[in-house]
């Protein structure tokens, strides 16, 4: 959990910094997510933008603008996988749900389990698609359910804490417009990159320890006899 808050903690630093500069972003966001057609790309938009600021480095309206058109594509198969996977959950939800056998109460909770793996899955696979190499929202599926299968204790954590801050934030006006969309793409790019350290840094851990060299059973001898 204490990991999970660092990745809070350095949304919320960094969007302490640039909330004023990033209000018009949030507020276009806000306008685009209202049309629903525009809704993917502008979360896409959004989560470049806040890329750029997690890195340092410079960002404006203009870089939302950008990353919304460079992965206009990859935004519209995100939000169709988003459609499809809803849409057969809630048939099937429904449909054991129907059932009257413990068979049919037990596939409808392991649905629910589904439901909530896919919900969690979202937090990484957009900050995924753009930080990879491979920009990919195949490979950021997979990456994404690797890291919730890999690290349960720090998704559950992340993800609650993730929809307490929105029940607070959407609870008023106010912080929802002075930059909750950005400060929710900020965790998760936060995340990511957390994500991305812990497991660069156990493959180095990995290698370097498949490189140290044997002891021979000489040199154990040789101990011994000492």
């Amino acid at each position: 959990m204490a990991e999970a808050f660092k990745a809070i903690k350095n949304g919320f630093g960094i969007w302490r910094k640039i909330f004023i500069a990033a209000i018009p972003v949030n507020l276009v966001f806000l306008v685009c997510s209202a049309t629903g057609v525009l809704l993917p790309p502008a979360v896409f938009g959004l989560n470049a933008y806040t890329f750029e600021r997690l890195k340092g480095r410079p960002a404006t309206f203009e870089t939302f603008w950008r990353g919304a058109l460079h992965y206009l594509g990859k935004s519209y198969l995100w939000a169709g996988l988003n459609a499809v996977f809803l849409a057969l959950a809630w048939i099937n939800m429904r449909f054991y749900g129907n059932l009257s056998s413990d068979l049919g109460g037990a596939l409808q909770w392991f649905f629910y389990l589904l439901g909530l793996i896919w919900l969690m899955m979202q937090m990484y696979l957009i900050p995924y698609v753009i930080q990879l190499t491979e920009e990919s929202v195949w490979l950021a599926l997979r990456n994404s359910l690797f890291t919730v299968l890999a690290f349960p204790l720090y998704g559950i954590s992340l993800f609650g804490m993730i929809v307490l801050i929105s029940g607070a934030g959407t609870a008023t006006l106010f912080p929802l417009l002075m930059g909750l969309p950005v400060v929710l793409s900020l965790i998760g790019q936060s995340a990511v990159q957390d994500r991305l350290e812990v497991a660069h840094r156990r493959v180095r851990e990995q290698q370097e320890e498949a490189n140290q060299p044997e002891t021979s059973p000489d040199i154990e001898e040789g101990i011994d006899q000492e």
